[in-house]
């Protein structure tokens, strides 16, 4: 790697890779093994990354950087910091999780946020949030958290966190490794996954 620290993130963007190593944002330079030089700064190490309406977000635990291709820009430039831990968008609106538990969201590609749903669970319990389908017919894509203690389901009506009928042992490890492929979500918990698929009977 081109600065001696570890990969915090890889994900592509614009058909072009590009990764976070420590908090420094590079490009992969096709056709060779090297990597651009820095692109910017980035407020923490991050915890996760998205593409949202043709940008690039990272989740750096205090704020959350925004870059377009061209620019990084971080949460406070835009309007307001905005705590952020994870990342997932629904509904065409980019949705954040914190660390204490707290789901915000903006349709205005980070200038603004709207307080959703708040959990009950204690600060540092949360390790995921992303897609799957619920159970209702026909089934509709909702939002998932995954927690060190089980997995939970977002109400939209309400704003609020229902926890769902998978069961998992307290591990800090839980849902670390969540994917959604067909019918199916797939759940890690320690060395384990979970096959977990919703349906009208229950799941």
């Amino acid at each position: 790697n081109p600065t001696g620290a570890d990969a915090s993130v890889i994900i592509e963007y614009d058909n072009q890779l590009y990764a976070v190593f420590g908090a420094d944002l590079r490009r992969r330079i096709e056709g060779s093994n090297g990597w651009s030089s820095t692109l910017g700064t980035l407020v923490a190490v991050p915890t996760d990354a998205i593409v949202h309406k043709s940008k690039l977000y990272f989740a750096c635990g205090t704020d959350f950087n925004r870059y377009d291709g061209t620019t990084l820009t971080t949460g406070a430039a835009l309007g307001s910091a905005q705590a952020s831990r994870y990342l997932a968008e629904w509904d065409s609106k980019l949705y954040n999780l914190d660390n204490t538990g707290q789901m915000d969201f903006t349709a205005d590609e980070g200038v603004t946020w709207v307080t959703d749903a708040l959990s009950n669970l204690p600060t540092g319990h949360f390790t995921s949030l992303f897609k799957y389908h619920d159970g209702s017919s026909p089934p509709k894509v909702i939002l998932y958290m995954g927690t060190k203690e089980g997995l939970y389901q977002h109400e939209n009506s309400q704003t609020s966190w229902i926890e769902t009928e998978l069961p998992l042992p307290f591990h800090d490890f839980n849902c670390r490794g969540t994917d959604w492929w067909r019918e199916w979500a797939f759940i890690t918990s320690g060395m384990q996954v979970y096959q977990y698929q919703t349906a009208s009977g229950g799941a």
